[in-house]
């Protein structure tokens, strides 16, 4: 099937490890150790550590997890937007390389997207178009598939990439840092 996934990376979450932010006394030792290790034994910089210095990490994750889901969904329906306006309706053909033309529409309506909270990602592309889903990937990739001719013939034939998601996913992706700017609150 022809799916994107945008992925949240764990590097973006950092900042949520108890190495670096603990939250109860008991890491507080653990925590100067390992400042006075990482500047070379100086620990005159840390000063009394308290409670209150410490965030509550539910709350945090929680507010990066809602953060997550929104800019990841609003990405999702840009891509499936873009996706859906680079399909024309029209009777001819369209060029190899350029994006398929839509005859009667069911391509335009059968683009998705969906948020996984599991993986932290958002799903983008078509659903399937019945029990055999060969149309979207041979448009997207391109490739041969077995079908019946006007004389109900087995044939193969062969079809040229008409790409669509994964232009319309490259032409949203500069957006997404912008997207993420103050995200979490």
């Amino acid at each position: 099937m022809v799916y994107l996934r945008a992925e949240v990376f764990a590097w973006q979450f950092w900042i949520l490890s108890s190495r670096y932010w603990p939250n109860n006394w008991s890491v507080a030792s653990d925590v100067r150790r390992e400042v006075a290790r990482e500047t070379g034994g100086d620990s005159s910089m840390m000063g009394i550590v308290t409670k209150s210095m410490f965030f509550d990490r539910k709350a945090v994750t929680s507010a990066v997890d809602r953060a997550t889901r929104k800019v990841l969904s609003a990405f999702g329906a840009f891509v499936r937007t873009a996706a859906k306006h680079s399909i024309r309706k029209r009777k001819a053909v369209s060029q190899p390389g350029s994006p398929p033309s839509s005859h009667v529409g069911t391509l335009r309506r059968l683009i998705f997207f969906g948020y996984d909270p599991a993986r932290k990602s958002v799903v983008i592309g078509p659903t399937p178009l019945g029990s055999e889903v060969e149309a979207p990937p041979l448009l997207e990739y391109g490739g041969r598939a077995r079908r019946k001719n006007r004389k109900g013939r087995n044939v193969i034939a062969t079809y040229k990439a008409r790409p669509f998601m994964g232009p319309a996913f490259e032409q949203e992706k500069p957006k997404l840092p912008a997207m993420w700017a103050g995200s979490v609150k």
